[in-house]
């Protein structure tokens, strides 16, 4: 019987897409719409971390790679907590610029 491969923040695929990610994105929120200090220590609750978009559930029930860079997007720290636990709002937008 085959073993599930774990998904996820460990391997080097994973460090190595983060990095991309971290390296060649925009640092804007995709939960909340504002910008990243990158300077800050990754503790930090306003921090840049990597987040699934759509989540490690859904990705491995459609069978795709969570570890692909394509399925991850730039948020802040804690903005990614809040969505992991339900409390996070997608930013705004309008349909047209009033």
């Amino acid at each position: 019987m085959p073993v599930a491969r774990c998904a996820g923040r460990s391997g080097s695929r994973w460090r190595d897409a983060v990095a991309l990610l971290k390296r060649e994105s925009v640092p804007i929120c995709h939960l909340c719409g504002r910008d990243i200090d990158m300077t800050l220590h990754y503790l930090d609750p306003m921090a840049w971390q990597a987040d699934h978009d759509p989540s490690i559930a859904v990705l491995l029930a459609r069978g795709d790679d969570p570890d692909d860079v394509q399925w991850l997007k730039p948020s802040h720290r804690i903005c990614n907590q809040k969505k992991g636990s339900g409390q996070a709002r997608r930013p705004v937008t309008a349909s047209k610029r009033w």
